[in-house]
Formats: structure tokens, C-alpha cells, sequence
């Protein structure tokens, strides 16, 4: 579905990706979709698990089916509601210098939980591990993913829009 939407767009001149409603995925997808964004293989996020003191390393597969891709101008929606891996992918993309964050702060979920059973039919979800990334050093976790262009969550498309228009007029 990946490669089908993507071959879709990847004729055009910039990529808006609307990240507003995304409450997240899995990291294994966002660099998979990072892999078509990037030249070459490219560190994007840690994942340092506590209980077994080990880190897994997320690093692109540069894709080479759509080469065009690796080049154009990205720019991705965020809202208040975007969380965890959706926050990943536009982290990811903004501190590689490789998209425009239009909208509101994501919700700041960084860290993966594991639901606990506790008394009385409660659950508690507990963190077990935490993102860092390569170029901050930190994460999102609780402060969410800042925009480059703070715009409401509806109006985030109006400004990319705009945005786009006024780079053609230069």
C-alpha cells in the first residue's frame, strides 16, 4: 500500500503528508516510509529498552523504485492528536532537515508502554522503553513535536498550500 501511494505522488512537484489524525504505528513502518525520502542510509532514531539495558538502531534502506522522492520538497500536517509513531515520522523528518512541520504541537507520546494488570480490572500502561534520537540526543516525549510553521490544525493545508505558492513566486 506503501509503494502504491507513494508511486501515486511521485511525479509531483512537493509531498504534503497529512498527519493530523495518526495516533500511531509502529517504528518499523516509519523508517520503511523514511527509506523513500533520503539519498542514503541515514540514522533516524534509537529505541533504548530499560529492562534488558539494549538499544535497537532504526536507520534508512534508501528505496531506489522512486528515486524522485529522495529530493522533493516534503511537508507534513501535525495536530494535537498526532501521537507516537506518527509524532516519529515527523520527528524523524524535521531534525534530518528533510520536511516543514505545518500545525499545531503533537501530543508528545515518545516512549512505547506495555499494558500491566493491576487490582480491581484496572490496567496500567507503563513505559519499557524511550526513543532518542541521534541528532537531538532527546525526544518528544511529553513537550510533543514542535512545527516550523505554527498554524491551527484546520488551517495547517491552507498554509502548506500557501507556502508552496509563494516558494514558486520567488
Amino acid at each position: 500500500m506503501v509503494v502504491a501511494a507513494l508511486r501515486f505522488v511521485s511525479n509531483s512537484q512537493y509531498l504534503i503528508l497529512d498527519l493530523r489524525d495518526n495516533r500511531g504505528g509502529d517504528p518499523d513502518m516509519v523508517n520503511y516510509v523514511c527509506g523513500f525520502f533520503f539519498k542514503t542510509r541515514t540514522h533516524l532514531n534509537d529505541l533504548y529498552e530499560r529492562r534488558n539495558k539494549s538499544a535497537t538502531a532504526y536507520w534508512t534502506a534508501p528505496n531506489s523504485i522512486l528515486n524522485t522522492l529522495k529530493t522533493i520538497p516534503i511537508y507534513v500536517l501535525t495536530s494535537n492528536k498526532t501521537f507516537s509513531a506518527g509524532e516519529e515520522l515527523t520527528y524523524d523528518l524535521q531534525t534530518q532537515k528533510r520536511a516543514i512541520v505545518i500545525g499545531d504541537t503533537t501530543g508528545g507520546g515518545a516512549h512505547p508502554v506495555q499494558p500491566f494488570a493491576v487490582e480491581n480490572g484496572f490496567v496500567a500502561n507503563i513505559p519499557f522503553a524511550r526513543a532518542i534520537n541521534p541528532i537531538t540526543k532527546t525526544n518528544w516525549e511529553t513537550i510533543g513535536v514542535k512545527p516550523d510553521i505554527a498554524a491551527a490544525a484546520d488551517t495547517a493545508l491552507d498554509v502548506a498550500i500557501d507556502n508552496i505558492k509563494n516558494i514558486k513566486h520567488q
